[in-house]
């Protein structure tokens, strides 16, 4: 049973990463990532998708919206565990993911990889939720917010918002 959006294969379709990553590596994430999804969508829209996703069900309308809602899902996952992959904690303290043969990239080199990540799962964002203030008809149990209804409103996650 599919308890996410997105799996791992949809992560490693969507973003560069590598087909030798640990999965454990994102443990974690994939509840935190799915709360913010939920903020956007709605518990009772993703509720139906993944009901549909598990009885393989899913409509064709559902089918076009997780085709918008897998890049965004995924980027956003993607910037949450930049710097995680690169780091874990132990009982000595923080260390590197690395081992000896690789070369550790700088802080500031990961922040950039983190917010080019963001920049991308807003981008894909400023798609989905124009995709679903224009079509709420068709998702009527998406929250559609009268406020946006014009398209104008250009947000991001609000895990990023700080």
């Amino acid at each position: 049973m599919q308890n996410y959006l997105i799996n791992l294969s949809d992560l490693r379709t969507h973003v560069p990463i590598s087909k030798n990553l640990d999965a454990q590596w994102l443990n974690g994430l994939w509840d935190y990532c799915h709360n913010e999804i939920i903020q956007c969508l709605g518990l009772s829209l993703v509720t139906e998708l993944l009901d549909q996703i598990n009885a393989n069900t899913l409509t064709p309308a559902n089918i076009e919206l997780l085709t918008k809602i897998k890049p965004t899902y995924c980027w956003m996952m993607y910037s949450q565990a930049v710097p995680y992959v690169a780091y874990r904690m132990e009982n000595s303290g923080m260390t590197s993911n690395l081992d000896a043969s690789n070369t550790p990239i700088s802080a500031s080199a990961i922040s950039k990889l983190q917010l080019d990540a963001k920049q991308k799962s807003d981008y894909y964002y400023n798609i989905l939720i124009p995709f679903l203030n224009t079509n709420h008809l068709a998702y009527p149990l998406y929250p559609y917010k009268l406020d946006c209804n014009d398209n104008s409103c250009k947000r991001s996650f609000p895990l990023f918002v700080g």
